[in-house]
This record gives structure tokens, sequence and C-alpha cells, in this order.
């Protein structure tokens, strides 16, 4: 609860882009390829970053960024 509050104060004092770094940081998904189950099906992506509201920024095979908010992903 002491690091959620934490980040929450930090959030809030300097918005998301502190924590964004943060996570950036220490994501073991940063620059690896990822399968995403989604409502739109199943698709294979290198995970790019967190865009500014929090969503997942993939690359497809084809070179396409995309960003998504929901579904589940797998290491691959």
């Amino acid at each position: 609860m002491n690091e959620l509050e934490l980040h929450f104060n930090l959030y809030m004092e300097q918005g998301f882009k502190p924590i964004k770094e943060l996570w950036e940081s220490m994501s073991v998904t940063l620059g690896r390829q990822i399968a995403l189950n989604s409502p739109q099906g199943r698709s294979e992506s290198v995970v790019v970053g967190l865009d500014e509201l929090g969503g997942l920024i993939l690359k497809n095979s084809a070179g396409e960024i995309s960003s998504v908010c929901s579904g589940e992903i797998e290491l691959l």
C-alpha cells in the first residue's frame, strides 16, 4: 500500500510521465516479441513502450504501430 500511495502521489504531482519512465526502465516485455489475445483475436507484435494514456505500444511484423489498453499478453 505504501508503494501504491507513493506512485499515486507522484502521478498526482507530476502526471504520467515519471510512471511511464519507471515502467519502461523495469519492464520485462519492452523490446520482446509477444502474442496479444484480445476480443479482436490473437496477434504477434514487439512491445515498443507505453503511450501517454498507459496503453501498450506494439509494432507488428509489417512495421505498423498500434496501442492497446486491454488484452492478455504472452511472452514468446
